[in-house]
């Protein structure tokens, strides 16, 4: 926006000096109407879009400094003009980030592992929380414990390829105690990785709840961790309280089913 320029005359009574300057304003010079241009010109938002992205920073716009230092190191890793676009859509702050100490060590510990460009890409833009997270608080000790847990890069870089909202997660501790569990339970690292694909919720469950759950299924539903159903039985108890599974058994219970009629229903299609 331009301010027209007017001239201004002052007039000091004292030495009938007369002082003349212009109000002329230049473009918003303001951190949000820069990010905006920057948005428009440089990445091919629409206006909208530019305003709507720009919304989401708050504060931190005032720290706008050079956002083609972010711009040309994604592209170097793989992104191209519409994959950053979208991670900028949704997290406009990575523009802001310091490359050098902040986004290429979050990136390099995903490259690390193992993950292809095209395969990083999709996993930082379905993932794109995981900038948000410390990289020494978070990041590394989740990554540690997955390769702790799983074996090997191999099988963490399979398990992030299908859940990449697992390096999003905040609380590592959570996550390592109910892997740890699993795998104490006698469940392989196969099917902790099929656990964790079908059953995201479980980092977040209680790890006594967890344990509770695991000893439930092998002892009142009869299916041992070696069963192919058995990640889908934990999915679905996981999904739901205990309350809400009783609940549900005593519709069926309404209905004519005996215990053991649900339960050979739970096995075969839980």
């Amino acid at each position: 926006m331009f301010v027209k320029a007017r001239a201004v005359l002052f007039k000091f009574e004292g030495n009938g000096f007369l002082f003349r300057f212009s109000t002329a304003a230049a473009a918003d010079p303001t951190p949000t109407h820069l990010l905006v241009n920057y948005l428009i010109n440089s990445l091919g938002f629409s206006k909208q879009e530019a305003v709507s992205a720009s919304a989401k920073v708050g504060y931190f716009i005032n720290a706008f400094n050079n956002p083609d230092l972010s711009v040309n190191f994604l592209k170097q890793t793989g992104f191209k003009d519409t994959h950053i676009k979208i991670l900028v859509s949704k997290y406009p702050k990575v523009l802001y980030y310091d490359v050098e100490n902040n986004l290429k060590p979050k990136l390099h510990c995903l490259s690390q592992l193992g993950l292809s460009r095209s395969d990083l890409v999709k996993v930082v833009l379905r993932g794109w929380i995981y900038l948000k997270r410390g990289l020494d608080t978070h990041i590394k000790p989740l990554l540690n414990c997955l390769k702790n847990v799983l074996g090997s890069d191999e099988n963490v870089v399979n398990v992030i390829k299908g859940s990449s909202w697992l390096i999003c997660h905040k609380r590592c501790g959570t996550v390592e105690a109910n892997l740890n569990s699993l795998r104490s339970f006698g469940c392989s690292n196969d099917k902790i990785k099929n656990i964790l694909i079908k059953c995201p919720k479980i980092r977040n469950v209680n790890n006594k709840r967890l344990d509770e759950m695991l000893h439930r299924v092998e002892k009142e539903v009869a299916v041992s961790p070696d069963s192919a159903i058995f990640p889908h039985i934990v999915y679905v108890l996981t999904c739901s309280t205990e309350a809400n599974v009783d609940t549900k058994f005593e519709i069926f219970k309404s209905f004519g089913w005996s215990d053991t009629d649900i339960l050979t229903m739970l096995q075969k299609l839980p």
